[in-house]
């Protein structure tokens, strides 16, 4: 039985439970050779939340609740010019310098868009109950990311410097919108 060899298993000892932990597989071939790998399994996060792709469930309700918070500068621009606090050329490219009824229809339209990107972001991320997991709920949430950005390079053709400063609110939010379509939930 000489020429038999038996595996061999090397292992380390446990990390500390702040450290990843490793366990390192080896064995001896017969021709002499040492085979092994290394097996490492990642820390938990420190506020408990598994990390997967990158984005872990805790940084995308984070995301959402951003979302929310810059659709609602939107919504309130939008809600300022319905209520004749704010000129009309500050929404719609300027090409309304005053209150029309076609303004006035497009404004709450506007509105009703935003209510709905919000309430998409927020049940991908989990904060809304519903099918956050469900492919729909997930390609939505890429079409918000998409009609923001898109929306974005709108305000950059902008009349105005306001409008165009909304540029930059709606670039966040298709970036945080994009955090939370990339995120992945384990319930």
């Amino acid at each position: 039985m000489a020429g038999l060899a038996l595996p061999r298993r090397v292992t380390h000892p446990p990390a500390p439970r702040f450290r990843a932990a490793s366990l390192v597989r080896a064995r001896l071939e017969s021709d002499g050779r040492l085979v092994g790998h290394v097996t490492y399994q990642a820390p938990a996060s420190a506020f408990g939340s598994a990390r997967i792709s990158g984005v872990s469930t805790l940084d995308a309700r984070r995301a959402a609740f951003a979302f929310a918070a810059l659709l609602g500068v939107a919504a309130l621009q939008n809600a300022a010019v319905l209520l004749a606090l704010a000129p009309p050329r500050i929404v719609m490219g300027g090409r309304f310098p005053e209150r029309t009824p076609e303004l006035t229809t497009m404004l709450f339209v506007a509105l009703g868009v935003l209510a709905v990107f919000v309430a998409i972001v927020l049940l991908r991320a989990g904060v809304l109950p519903g099918p956050k997991r469900h492919p729909v709920v997930r390609g939505a949430t890429w079409l918000v990311a998409g009609y923001l950005l898109l929306n974005t390079l709108g305000n950059l053709a902008g009349t105005t410097w306001f409008e165009r400063g909304m540029a930059v609110v709606t670039f966040l939010a298709a970036g945080l919108a994009v955090v939370v379509a990339r995120s992945r939930h384990d319930s």
